[in-house]
C-alpha cells in the first residue's frame, strides 16, 4: 500500500536529481498551461479581445515562474529575496514587452492563431531571454542570513 506522502517523497527525490534547466522548463510548462487556460477562458468564454486578455494571463504566468524557479528549479538560497524579486521583475518587464510585442505582431498583425502564437513566442522568449537571466539571478550572490 502506497501512501501519498511516500509517493510525494519519491517525486521530490526525482525532481532534485533533474538539472535546473529541466526543472525550470517544467515550471514553464505549468505556467504556460495556466496562461493558455486563462487566455482561452477570457477570449472564448468572456469574449475579451486577445490583445486585452494577453496581459492578465502573462501576469499569472510570471507569478508561477518566479516562485517555481526560485524554489523548485534553482532552490535559491542566494542574495536577499527582495533583491531576487526586484531583479526578476526587471527581467520580466523585458520579457513582458517581448511577449506582448511579438504576440501582437503574430496574433494581431498577421492574424496567426492566438494560442499557437502564445506558445511559439513564449518558448522563444523563455529560451533566449528569460532563462539565461534567471539563472544569473538565482544562482549567483551571497547566501542571505536565515536567522
Amino acid at each position: 500500500m502506497h501512501s501519498f506522502s511516500h509517493d510525494l517523497s519519491i517525486l521530490t527525490k526525482k525532481i532534485t536529481t533533474i538539472g535546473s534547466f529541466s526543472k525550470s522548463a517544467l515550471v514553464g510548462i505549468v505556467a504556460t498551461l495556466s496562461d493558455l487556460f486563462l487566455l482561452f477562458v477570457l477570449v472564448d468564454l468572456f469574449s475579451l479581445e486577445p490583445k486585452w486578455a494577453n496581459i492578465p494571463t502573462l501576469l499569472l504566468g510570471v507569478s508561477i515562474q518566479f516562485f517555481g524557479n526560485k524554489h523548485l528549479a534553482f532552490q535559491s538560497k542566494n542574495t536577499s529575496p527582495w533583491k531576487e524579486g526586484l531583479l526578476f521583475t526587471i527581467v520580466e518587464i523585458g520579457a513582458l514587452l517581448l511577449n506582448a510585442g511579438l504576440f501582437h505582431l503574430g496574433a494581431v498583425q498577421y492574424q496567426l492563431p492566438y494560442l499557437a502564437t502564445r506558445l511559439a513566442v513564449g518558448l522563444l522568449v523563455y529560451m533566449f531571454f528569460s532563462y539565461p537571466l534567471w539563472k544569473g539571478i538565482f544562482e549567483k550572490g551571497e547566501p542571505y542570513p536565515t536567522g
